[in-house]
């Protein structure tokens, strides 16, 4: 039963709030960060400033054709017991007569039930036929597949992930979604990557396809640009997962990472609730990776960095206030000379030479023949990421160091270089994520990011306190 069911949906995602997982929501600039987010904040859409077309309503879609069962269901089980007949008691003194010939009754064999799974005792967990799932809708750009659409949800157990391809919460999910794939889409799994974009340049196609390709994501994959799933399921945050099982129903809601192993017992439990044997595949009994020692504090200098954000619309239409140059918020669209402020402070961006402040991102606004222009960071974390734009067809580089010298080795991420002089250089060919730190320790450093193209535009910076992997 796939239809639009907003009032069910939204009383469900209310107490889901009230205890669900905290999410990574704008704060005013006298906040403290929560360590460590899991999930990814969504903007507002109602912005003075809209960086995309207005979204339409998600009320009015017309409802689909609901879905049968994709297996029979079991008989029904009795709920209770026919007591049989008491024999008669012969009366005292009367000897009983048998009459000859009577064949003894031949006892009744009672048919063996199959046993239906538990349900499980998980957060998130809704019982079938209670939230009728809405029609995805507004979906195109399908990548992985032909278009689907409703009919082809019919007998399977869906998996809607709402994400978007430079959040590093949805990238840290993606090794568990893979797996589930992997196991479970021939025995009824589908699982449908909702792609829903952050930044203006994750709704072009290429780049999405290009940053599936790149992530070895084999299931499907749909664009979904003017948030019309997004909006109908009441999106808010990236990464969400919703399961619907085969006739239509929600049966499970998770908002960030972690919760991977019951989100597969859900997934199992559906598919035996189906009527699926899953005996022959064995569930990853893996416990959620766990902050680093250090990732906790009462100090704001030692909480793990926030999410930074570049662009005027984070930072002056929704109060982020994440660059520390006071002179950026009164110049808003404009190109500026910055002076770096001197005092250095965890959570936030600060600015030296000419920059260029846009709607989603800070741009450098000229070329120079030497690295005296930087944007700058002071973090706490292990792991530090930044969304970098580029122009179709070319690139650039800029020289980082950390702490005043070129990035050591044992913490340089994936793409980071060094040059003839020993110098830690970035080259930006995508517009993506780049992984700029990976260390062992959760501790507290300065980056400065200094380019001499004025093509050079940051989007956003991420951090973490995991473990690291050979990833």
């Amino acid at each position: 039963m796939w239809k639009i069911a907003s009032f069910f949906l939204t009383t469900v995602l209310a107490l889901f709030a009230v205890v669900g997982p905290a999410c990574g929501s704008e704060q005013a600039a006298t906040d403290i960060p929560s360590p460590v987010p899991t999930t990814t904040s969504v903007p507002p859409t109602s912005s003075p400033v809209p960086t995309h077309t207005p979204l339409p309503s998600p009320t009015t879609p017309p409802t689909a054709t609901p879905l049968p069962s994709a297996f029979p269901l079991p008989a029904a089980v009795p709920t209770s017991t026919v007591l049989p007949t008491p024999t008669p008691v012969p009366a005292p003194g009367v000897t009983p007569v048998t009459t000859p010939g009577e064949p003894s009754p031949t006892p009744t064999v009672l048919a063996v039930l199959p046993t239906a799974p538990t349900p499980p005792d998980i957060l998130g967990y809704v019982d079938a036929g209670q939230i009728p799932a809405p029609a995805p809708l507004g979906l195109d750009g399908w990548i992985n597949t032909e278009t689907l659409d409703v009919e082809d949800f019919r007998g399977k157990i869906v998996l809607l992930d709402f994400w978007t391809y430079t959040c590093v919460n949805c990238i840290r999910t993606l090794p568990y979604l893979k797996d589930w794939h992997h196991k479970y889409a021939d025995e009824g799994l589908l699982i449908i990557g909702v792609h829903t974009p952050e930044f203006e340049f994750e709704k072009l196609p290429e780049n999405v396809r290009a940053a599936t390709a790149d992530l070895g994501i084999e299931y499907p994959v749909a664009q979904d640009n003017d948030r019309v799933t997004f909006s109908t399921y009441r999106v808010q945050a990236w990464p969400t997962k919703y399961i619907m099982d085969g006739t239509g129903f929600v049966r499970y809601y998770h908002r960030g990472e972690g919760s991977y192993a019951d989100t597969e017992k859900i997934i199992r439990f559906l598919l035996e609730e189906a009527g699926r044997d899953l005996s022959h595949i064995e569930p990853n009994s893996d416990p959620d990776p766990q902050w680093l020692t250090g990732s906790r504090a009462t100090d704001p200098e030692e909480f793990i960095t926030r999410e930074l954000y570049g662009g005027t619309r984070r930072n002056i239409d929704f109060g982020g206030a994440y660059i520390a140059n006071e002179e950026y918020y009164d110049s808003a669209g404009e190109v500026r000379e910055y002076t770096d402020p001197g005092e250095r402070k965890n959570h936030f961006i600060f600015l030296q030479g000419h920059w260029l402040s846009e709607s989603e991102n800070l741009r450098h606004a000229r070329t120079t023949d030497d690295y005296q222009d930087y944007l700058g960071i002071k973090f706490y974390a292990n792991e530090v990421n930044a969304v970098l734009d580029v122009e179709p067809g070319s690139m650039y580089r800029f020289r980082i160091t950390m702490d005043g010298g070129p990035i050591p080795e044992q913490s340089a991420g994936p793409d980071i270089t060094y040059d003839a002089n020993g110098d830690s250089i970035v080259t930006v060919d995508t517009p993506r994520m780049y992984r700029l730190i990976r260390q062992q320790e959760v501790s507290a450093h300065e980056l400065l990011l200094m380019p001499k193209d004025e093509n050079f535009s940051l989007f956003s910076f991420t951090f973490g306190a995991y473990p690291m992997d050979d990833g």
